[in-house]
């Protein structure tokens, strides 16, 4: 597997699914940052070593959505090191079981975290669409892979 084309097949998946909607703001439903939808509670400490990794200012989350390289460059790293291993090993076990591709899996490992992810791909059983007040808050995991 080509990690580039892995990492361009998410990325555009994940800027025409929602990262596109909340590229200067949190996501008012989930909280989470900019074009790729990071969680702070599961990824903030990872996005300020790799900022200061590589010279750029992750003070707060605001210098985090002002900063596309930073963004774009974290999603890789992250992808490389976090998604792609584990969506590879997820696959390898349940892929097929599950009708599942290859990007499938990684978009399950982003939208879900890694923990859920494999719970997930264990047991076959994908969490549904949630709506607060008649209004979609998250899809489902189906419907966002």
């Amino acid at each position: 597997m080509d990690p580039i084309l892995f990492i361009n097949t998410l990325r555009q998946g994940l800027n025409g699914e929602n990262g596109g909607r909340y590229k200067g703001n949190p996501n008012p439903y989930t909280k989470a940052l900019g074009r790729y939808q990071f969680v702070p509670s599961q990824n903030w400490n990872e996005i300020k070593k790799y900022a200061k990794s590589h010279k750029m200012k992750a003070d707060n989350y605001q210098d985090f959505l002002n900063n596309k390289t930073l963004q774009d460059g974290y999603f890789e790293h992250y992808v490389r090191q976090t998604v792609l291993p584990l969506a590879k090993n997820l696959y390898s076990k349940y892929g097929l079981q599950r009708g599942l591709s290859l990007d499938e899996v990684g978009m399950l490992i982003h939208f879900q975290g890694t923990g859920a992810a494999k719970q997930q791909m264990a047991s076959g059983v994908f969490p549904k669409a949630e709506y607060k007040n008649g209004k979609l808050v998250n899809p489902g995991v189906m419907d966002y892979i």
